[in-house]
Formats: C-alpha cells, sequence, structure tokens
C-alpha cells in the first residue's frame, strides 16, 4: 500500500509540474493547441519563468526558456510565430543596442533551441531563431497574457489532475482487497 500511496503523490507532483499554482497559461494566437505558462516563482527576488508544455514530447517536465523578469540585466519578451507553431523568448540587456533571441521551442519539430556555451553561442543561436522566424512567416505579436507578481495567477489546479492519483489509489484498493479475499479463501 505504501508503493500505492508513493506512485499517487508522484502522480500529483507530476500534474502540478505542468499547472503550478501561481502561473499565467500562454496559448498560441492561431488557436492550435500549442500551449506553454509563466510561473512566478522566489521569495526575496521575484522570477517569472517561461516555460513551453509540449504533450506528449515534454512529458517528463516543461521546457525552461528563460526569466523574464531581471530589471537589473535586461527587458525581456515573448512572442509567437504567425502561423503559431514557435515560442521565441527574446532579452535585451540594459548595456546593448538590439534586442536577441534566446531561446526557442518548436511545436512542429518538438524541441527546445536554446544557446549552449560548448556548440552554440548567444549569436549563432539568435542567427538560428531569425532563420527559422522567417521559415514559418515571421514574428508575430508579442505574447502579452504572461503573469507578473502583481496580479492574481490566472491558473488553477485542473479538475482532472486529481485523476491519476485516484486511479492509482483505486487500482491499489482493488489489488489490496484481492490480496486480502484469496488470502481468506486460502486455508
Amino acid at each position: 500500500m505504501t508503493l500505492v500511496l508513493v506512485l499517487a503523490v508522484m502522480a500529483l507532483i507530476w500534474v502540478s509540474m505542468f499547472h503550478p499554482q501561481n502561473a499565467s497559461d500562454v496559448l498560441d494566437p492561431v488557436g492550435k493547441s500549442n500551449r506553454a505558462f509563466s510561473e512566478v516563482s522566489g521569495f526575496t527576488d521575484i522570477s517569472v519563468n517561461l516555460y513551453a508544455s509540449d504533450w506528449p514530447w515534454t512529458f517528463v517536465k516543461p521546457v525552461y526558456l528563460g526569466d523574464l523578469f531581471w530589471p537589473e540585466i535586461y527587458t525581456s519578451q515573448a512572442y509567437w510565430s504567425k502561423d503559431g507553431s514557435l515560442l521565441v523568448f527574446q532579452i535585451h540587456r540594459n548595456d546593448a543596442t538590439s534586442p536577441d533571441f534566446l531561446a526557442v521551442y518548436d511545436y512542429q519539430q518538438h524541441r527546445v533551441l536554446k544557446p549552449d556555451y560548448r556548440s552554440l553561442g548567444t549569436v549563432e543561436c539568435d542567427l538560428k531563431i531569425r532563420s527559422l522566424l522567417k521559415q514559418r512567416g515571421g514574428i508575430g505579436l508579442q505574447e502579452g497574457r504572461i503573469g507578473d507578481f502583481r496580479g492574481d495567477p490566472t491558473v488553477v489546479f485542473p479538475f482532472w489532475g486529481w485523476l491519476p492519483p485516484m486511479m492509482i489509489l483505486a487500482a491499489g484498493v482493488m489489488i489490496l482487497l484481492r490480496l486480502r479475499r484469496r488470502r481468506a479463501l486460502v486455508p
């Protein structure tokens, strides 16, 4: 029964990773099922993190794209491509003249493109993201539905989020009852 409880709690944690309590949904403007969310986190320093959620390719955890709130170093924005298949994260450093694209999640290829300091630097990443945006119809409007720490969170834990842990618990109880019944029948 302990294993069943552990599995149920793990399922509950897994669902809450994709639907955190202090988050805002970011849905693509074209009306596809592409979903992302921003989550407010931090205790003394506030962070607004942008995540892409692409079921079932991001099954284990959502893909982190970047921190949207760091006014001491940069300002940031999130954009969808015009066809709604790309979510891009752009920053404008306070000491720079132009903004840079720092991360993109591609919902058609189901992959993330971010700078990798071993092989792909920020300049190469920015150029690849710009090229990818051209292929998908260009950059769309700035995402304005991203939550911040000043308002109420717009995401509530989904009702269906209770189904996986409850199903695990129900299956565990049924197995336990069946095992008890078998033990009672054996002399």
